[in-house]
């Protein structure tokens, strides 16, 4: 499912690939550890697209979850941890 969608967004980009000002990019990383890379006009297009990927998908973002309080905890060679709160036990 993930695929077709995949490839008819793309099928949009090719039409205006002629297009030669600021695009913005959003990458999309699918279960295969495979990794497109779709390219927008506007910033706004961008956003409209990836709020509407994550949708369809059922993607929810840690923000729906948790709230960073930005004490930084530790840090690793591949990220940080941050203190944050559960929105739902406090």
């Amino acid at each position: 499912m993930i695929h077709s969608f995949i490839n008819e967004l793309k099928e949009e980009i090719i039409k205006s690939a002629d297009y030669t000002g600021s695009l913005f990019p959003l990458q999309i990383i699918i279960p295969t550890l495979k990794s497109r890379v779709l390219y927008f006009r506007t910033q706004t297009e961008q956003q409209r697209w990836a709020n509407a990927i994550r949708k369809r998908i059922g993607a929810r973002q840690i923000s729906d979850f948790f709230t960073l309080d930005g004490h930084t905890l530790g840090q690793g060679q591949f990220g940080k941890v941050l203190m944050s709160t559960n929105l739902l036990t406090g």
